[in-house]
């Protein structure tokens, strides 16, 4: 597993723990691995050291795996190549819908939700 866990942020440690669960409860040796991206060798033909990888997926990344063809799994909204990997993100809608049930039944009828520019407005943007 490919994440930054330097980052303080509750979903990156939820991903990891999840993931480590799952290959706990299948037999699976999971790893994390911050520089997997260099780890990777350039070209085929030199040993691989993972049998997949999910990762918050950079293009160099993306194009090693490729290469080399490693599976991969995104889990970073906003990678620069999100949309050409399989990738797991959360329901942002079910978040939203969430978010506004929570203050309808404490009786407000009238709220807004601020939200970030740029990149990850494309998906924090789902949660208004």
């Amino acid at each position: 597993m490919m994440l930054d866990l330097a980052w303080a942020l509750g979903w990156h440690t939820g991903i990891f723990a999840g993931a480590q669960k799952y290959a706990r409860e299948h037999g699976w040796e999971a790893h994390i691995d911050e520089l997997a991206e260099q780890v990777l060798p350039a070209k085929p033909g030199r040993p691989v050291a993972y049998d997949g990888i999910i990762a918050r997926a950079t293009r160099k990344l993306a194009n090693r795996a490729e290469r080399l063809k490693v599976p991969i799994v995104n889990v970073w909204n906003s990678s620069p190549v999100w949309n050409r990997l399989p990738s797991v993100f959360m329901d942002n809608l079910a978040i939203g819908r969430m978010k506004a049930e929570h203050m309808i039944a404490r009786g407000l009828r009238r709220f807004a939700a601020l939200t970030l520019q740029g990149a990850h407005g494309r998906w924090i943007s789902d949660r208004g």
